[in-house]
């Protein structure tokens, strides 16, 4: 069984689609949790949402509102929760197109010893920015937070936070 993250932040309507994907698309086993960092007074209350297939649902209140910040502290936050050898982490406009996602990342994390895998960062302004920054760490290299699958002592040990300062610097974390 494979502990899944998902955040939410003010995107119910992917919300749904993320839980009916992972309820109706995805083979092998897995808890789906769901971690709502919306601010307070412009969450919805659970009941309206489709939990059908979801392991867990809670709130989280970051400390601020900076994207890097607030995705970053409710990972932290989420992750602390695992009880699997490692999990997986996904944004909630994030879809994995391949069925067994989780049988091919067990078969690198279990059997081929990797740490991490998923999917990469590459799109444009990663690439003019990000890469250009980090030419050994290329986004063809590693996984992105968006959509990877993680050993959890390992997603434990570190900070998914970026902070406005690090943002500013190009210095980047979940990946």
């Amino acid at each position: 069984m494979i502990d899944i993250f998902c955040v939410i932040h003010r995107n119910y309507t992917l919300h749904n689609m993320q839980v009916a994907h992972w309820r109706d698309y995805i083979k092998a086993g897995f808890r789906l949790h769901i971690i709502d960092n919306t601010p307070r007074h412009l969450a919805k209350k659970f009941s309206e949402l489709d939990l059908d297939g979801v392991h867990s649902i809670q709130r989280f209140d970051p400390s601020n509102s900076f994207d890097g910040t607030s995705h970053g502290e409710t990972l932290d936050f989420a992750v602390k929760k695992a009880e699997s050898d490692f999990i997986g982490v996904v944004d909630s406009d994030f879809f994995w197109f391949n069925p067994d996602i989780l049988d091919d990342a067990c078969m690198h994390i279990d059997h081929l010893g990797y740490e991490c895998v998923g999917a990469s960062a590459f799109y444009k302004d990663w690439s003019n920015n990000i890469d250009a920054f980090y030419p050994e760490r290329h986004s063809s290299l590693a996984p992105a937070c968006w959509g990877m699958f993680v050993k959890t002592d390992l997603a434990q040990k570190f900070s998914f936070v970026c902070t406005p300062e690090e943002g500013s610097q190009m210095l980047y974390t979940g990946w």
